[in-house]
């Protein structure tokens, strides 16, 4: 894997980890956005499941 490829792959870890912490420890709270935390657990799931996705297709490629 390429020096892009991993900062990449490293960024979408860190929006998918962000996006399914803060549905669980900040949405709840903020009263505008209580119907949005099914959904923004959903995307990050979403994103770090492709980014295993990902992660399996460059080490088969690789090897």
């Amino acid at each position: 894997m390429d020096k892009k490829q991993t900062y990449f792959l490293i960024a979408l870890i860190l929006i998918g980890f962000l996006l399914v912490e803060s549905s669980i420890y900040i949405v709840p709270y903020i009263e505008g956005l209580k119907e949005l935390e099914i959904a923004v657990f959903v995307i990050g799931i979403l994103v770090l499941l492709g980014v295993i996705i990902l992660l399996e297709r460059t080490k088969k490629h690789h090897d």
